[in-house]
């Protein structure tokens, strides 16, 4: 599965989200969430090092289901992390 780091996460009014002056995207919260993991440090880095550095990463479905389950651990906002989710599920 092929997901585009530079897809921008939106509010629920459908304007983008912003930290300080960034608009964050799918590529900058999973590079970010990846890095911070303690599950399985070595297989997190080598995908936060993906999602920091390529505009399109492709997942293989191992990787789809690791990404979703370190999602659904992080202490992340539902509106975040649902949207990237639901790409991941597509």
């Amino acid at each position: 599965m092929k997901i585009n780091t530079q897809t921008k996460l939106l509010d629920l009014k459908g304007k983008e989200i912003k930290d300080q002056q960034e608009v964050l995207t799918v590529g900058i919260i999973l590079s970010n969430t990846l890095s911070l993991s303690q599950k399985n440090p070595a297989r997190c880095y080598l995908l936060a090092k993906k999602f920091a550095t390529e505009n399109e990463v492709d997942l293989k479905a191992e990787d789809v289901v690791f990404v979703k389950e370190i999602l659904e651990e992080s202490k992340m906002s539902a509106l975040i992390a649902g949207q990237i989710i639901e790409i991941l599920e597509k």
